[in-house]
């Protein structure tokens, strides 16, 4: 609701302001404004508002940890994207190794001739496991790193050395 201002006007002043007119057969009589007077009736105002400094710093703030959080997510899906990868080419290489594996050398009582080391694993898991092993060929020291990384995945990217009960050790 927009409010007249309101004048005060001598008697002389308030006569000649007034005018009568007829509207729909009725007088109505109508005052005319001082002239000093400004009315806001059904006046349409436009105003300017400038957003304040903290209001700027405030979206500011709420933009750029956006695009920190935008950016952590983009890093993270990287990352599981990454490590799909390596986890798809270490159980390719796993499979690859075991692939690789000789078969185990027969038995000494089978009549085959070729010498064979018969060799006794205690893995870090705990598993017991015995193979034999063809000793003709001059791999057999890799193909023995080569069976026991193949049984315990998690020998498979570390580094470790045989040791037999004596406590010598055999590298590769």
């Amino acid at each position: 609701t927009a409010v007249e201002p309101s004048v005060v006007h001598s008697d002389e002043e308030e006569e000649e302001n007034e005018d009568s007119m007829v509207v729909d057969g009725a007088p109505v009589a109508m005052k005319r404004a001082h002239p000093a007077a400004v009315s806001l009736l059904e006046t349409d105002v436009e105003v300017d508002l400038e957003p304040s400094d903290e209001y700027d710093e405030v979206i500011r703030r709420e933009r750029r940890r956006k695009e920190e959080f935008e950016a952590a997510k983009a890093k993270l899906a990287e990352r599981e994207v990454q490590k799909t990868k390596d986890i798809e080419l270490r159980q390719a290489n796993i499979a690859a190794l075991k692939a690789s594996i000789k078969p185990e050398s027969p038995d000494d009582a089978s009549g085959d001739a070729s010498p064979i080391a018969k060799v006794r694993f205690s893995l870090p898991n705990g598993r017991v496991t015995t193979r034999r092993f063809a000793t003709d060929g001059s791999r057999t020291t890799q193909d023995i790193y080569d069976y026991v990384r193949s049984m315990d995945d998690d020998l498979f990217d570390i580094e470790f050395d045989l040791v037999s009960r004596g406590g010598a050790s055999v590298s590769a």
